[in-house]
């Protein structure tokens, strides 16, 4: 696989400097099936334990610490977001979760009649992980950004 990935960017390569030349560019369907598959091969790996911090700013600032545990399967992930709020611990499993190169996108149920879901959007950066939580209200549809997060790949 290795070998076949090194062909498909030396063929990228060439056909780069064709093309500056003022050359033309065909790209065969098995050169293109090729890249694809060697992109694929080298998007982040999101599976493991991340630990840090969430802050919700809607209604008000709730800083919380996380752990998000993950589990990969193509571009599925599937796992358990787990926190401690007043005291209490709590552990909700993730939902839709989908990968697409180095970035994440999944959600976890609220039980809010207002907001029943919070969405993630993370992008992987090393072993940070950078989040973005929005949520939809179910009356008007509106979208609004609840809040960020910081999450650190756990050694």
């Amino acid at each position: 696989v290795m070998l076949t990935c090194r062909i498909g960017f030396e063929w990228l390569t060439v056909s780069i400097r064709r093309i500056r030349e003022g050359g033309s560019l065909r790209v065969s369907s098995t050169v293109f099936g090729l890249m694809l598959l060697c992109g694929s091969i080298f998007a982040a790996d999101f599976a493991g334990v991340w630990t840090g911090r969430i802050t919700i700013r809607v209604p008000r600032e709730m800083p919380r610490d996380v752990t998000l545990t993950l589990k990969a399967d193509g571009s599925n992930i599937t796992g358990t977001l787990s926190g401690e709020s007043d005291g209490q611990r709590d552990r909700t499993d993730i939902l839709d979760g989908r990968v697409n190169a180095d970035e994440l996108s999944f959600a976890i149920a609220t039980g809010a009649s207002d907001m029943p879901r919070m969405n993630f959007q993370g992008k992987q950066d090393g072993n940070d992980l950078k989040l973005t939580i929005t949520g939809k209200n179910p009356s008007d549809g509106q979208e609004w950004k609840l809040g960020d997060g910081l999450l650190r790949r756990a050694k």
